[in-house]
């Protein structure tokens, strides 16, 4: 079995120990997909009368790239989950250096879906796998873990790349993002300048569970 380089540090050491959130928002991404540089996403209300009360919404403004390299970091993630470095009789000690690998390009994840609250989180990647018959086939994990009892081993990295990707989502939320040429918008979806968070009176509670949608 062949093995990349090893490190004195563990799998800890790929990533901090916690990411720090902005705790003035009273708003959590908790679903993600991109599409066409386009950002559709799901947030939940966590402070003031609606909490709980959950909003799905068509962006409309073009991502930047600090989303795409924060979705980018989960690429090797959805490629460790797939086991196809398992196959390839590929031992992974140091994770840091695995992002470039020949095997973790083949994957591109697109989205995510946050099962659970606080500190019982758990995390559905989606993306698509690079085939040899050509073309990208759509891909999608089981519900992974996020605390000290996950199976997965690379849980505390995989958690930061997640957090980092919902940030980016966040503040895309609030406005960082640009306004697409009129015959580039989306053909469905709100038309997205910022979001404000004022407490609805009559808000509309969306389930969050998104179509498929894939780069």
């Amino acid at each position: 079995m062949s093995k990349a380089k090893k490190s004195k540090e563990t799998e800890l050491s790929n990533a901090p120990e916690t990411f720090t959130k902005n705790e003035d928002r009273n708003f959590e991404i908790v679903e993600a997909q991109i599409k066409d540089d386009f950002c559709h996403y799901s947030f939940r209300i966590i402070k003031g009368k609606t909490a709980g009360f959950t909003f799905k919404v068509i962006g409309a403004g073009i991502i930047e790239d600090d989303m795409r390299k924060a979705f980018a970091k989960q690429n090797v993630h959805l490629a460790i989950i797939d086991d196809v470095f398992k196959y390839s009789e590929i031992e992974i000690e140091d994770l840091g250096k695995m992002h470039g690998h020949e095997l973790a390009v083949l994957f591109h994840v697109n989205g995510f879906k946050i099962k659970g609250e606080g500190d019982d989180e758990s995390v559905i990647l989606k993306g698509t796998k690079y085939v040899s018959a050509g073309g990208r086939l759509e891909i999608e994990s089981p519900k992974i873990s996020l605390d000290s009892f996950s199976s997965y081993k690379w849980y505390k990295a995989l958690k930061y790349a997640v957090d980092v990707s919902r940030e980016e989502v966040a503040l895309y939320a609030e406005g960082k993002f640009t306004l697409p040429e009129k015959d580039d918008e989306p053909e469905v979806g709100l038309k997205q300048t910022k979001l404000k968070f004022a407490q609805p009176a009559d808000a509309e509670v969306e389930d969050t569970d998104f179509a498929n949608a894939a780069l």
